[in-house]
């Protein structure tokens, strides 16, 4: 976005608003998170990276739960088939081929 700083972050522990945690891969914020043992500050986007031990994790329990707690951008990258998987504001996915711009 034009005029937007964004925030990055990879493997921090997130409390999300229902007070579950996990640890997206990477995350995006609008704001700069605190610096804690936890970041409690919701991220506009995440980012996983399927790996073959996660790959169900990332999409059968990740995806679901980043829609249910009002993730805005769900992006995951498939490094074997080269594919970024990108779901916006709980709607339909959308496959890509890598590498990808997105808008």
């Amino acid at each position: 976005h034009d005029g937007v700083t964004l925030f990055h972050a990879a493997d921090v522990n997130t409390r999300f608003a229902d007070d579950s945690h996990l640890r997206p891969d990477i995350s995006v914020w609008m704001q700069e998170p605190e610096q804690d043992t936890e970041v409690t500050v919701q991220p506009a986007a995440v980012v996983e990276v399927l790996s073959t031990d996660y790959a169900a994790k990332d999409l059968v329990i990740g995806v679901p739960f980043y829609q249910r707690v009002g993730i805005p951008d769900i992006i995951v990258f498939d490094p074997e088939t080269e594919t970024v998987r990108h779901w916006t504001n709980g709607g339909n996915e959308k496959s890509y081929p890598s590498p990808v711009t997105l808008t």
